[in-house]
C-alpha cells in the first residue's frame, strides 16, 4: 500500500511540474511553487527530486520517451519507408495538438538557450539512440532503392519537429477565429507539413 502511495504522489509531483514549466517556462518557475501546485511539502519534493533542473528533465524525459518509442513503432510495421514517414510526422503533429503548450516551451526553454540544449542532447541521446539507428537504417534503404534523397537521421527529425512546432507558435493569435476555424487550420497544416517534408526527399 505505502508503495502504490509513494507513486502516486511522484506522478502527482510530475505533474504540477510539467504545469508549471509549460504554463511559466523554466527561469520562472520555483521549487517551491511546484510544490504548492502538487499540494505537497517541499521536503518530499526534494525527496524524489533534488533540483529544478532534474524534474525539468524528467518531465523532458518523460515526452521524449513517448515520441521516440512512437517512432519506433510506427518504423517497425510493415509500410513503404514514404508511409511510415506520412504516418510519424502525423502522429508528432497530433502530438502536439494534444500538448499545443509544448512548442512554445521548446522554443523558449530548450532551442533559445543553447547551455540547456547541449545539456539535453548529451542526456537524451542514449533514449533517442534506438531510434534514430533505426530511421539511418530505413533511411539508407530507402535511398538504395532510389525512392529518397539520403539524409542523416537527425537532420530529418530535426526538420520534422522545426516544421510541426511552427504553427502551434501561432496558436494564441488563431484562437480568436474560433474553434472549428482552428480545427480546419491545423489539418490543413498537418497535411501541407507532410507533402513538404516528403517532397524535401524527392529524387
Amino acid at each position: 500500500m505505502g508503495k502504490t502511495k509513494e507513486i502516486s504522489k511522484e506522478e502527482t509531483i510530475l505533474i504540477a511540474a510539467e504545469f508549471e514549466f509549460l504554463d511559466k517556462g523554466f527561469d520562472k518557475v520555483t521549487m517551491r511553487g511546484i510544490a504548492e501546485k502538487a499540494n505537497v511539502n517541499q521536503a518530499l519534493l526534494h525527496y524524489y527530486y533534488r533540483s529544478k533542473e532534474a524534474l525539468f528533465n524528467k518531465v523532458l524525459d518523460n515526452k521524449i520517451i513517448i515520441i521516440s518509442e512512437s517512432f519506433i513503432q510506427i518504423f517497425e510495421k510493415k509500410y513503404s519507408f514514404l508511409e511510415k514517414l506520412e504516418k510519424a510526422i502525423e502522429f508528432h503533429f497530433d502530438f502536439l495538438c494534444k500538448n499545443p503548450e509544448l512548442a512554445l516551451f521548446i522554443i523558449r526553454d530548450i532551442i533559445n538557450n543553447q547551455e540547456r540544449l547541449d545539456k539535453i542532447k548529451k542526456l537524451f541521446l542514449p533514449i533517442m539512440l534506438p531510434l534514430l539507428q533505426k530511421l539511418q537504417k530505413e533511411i539508407d534503404e530507402a535511398a538504395k532503392r532510389k525512392e529518397i534523397t539520403k539524409i542523416d537521421a537527425p537532420n530529418l527529425i530535426l526538420e520534422i519537429i522545426s516544421i510541426n512546432v511552427f504553427p502551434f507558435l501561432l496558436l494564441p493569435a488563431l484562437e480568436i477565429t474560433g474553434k472549428k476555424n482552428l480545427q480546419q487550420f491545423l489539418n490543413k497544416k498537418k497535411r501541407e507539413n507532410v507533402i513538404l517534408i516528403l517532397k524535401r526527399l524527392e529524387r
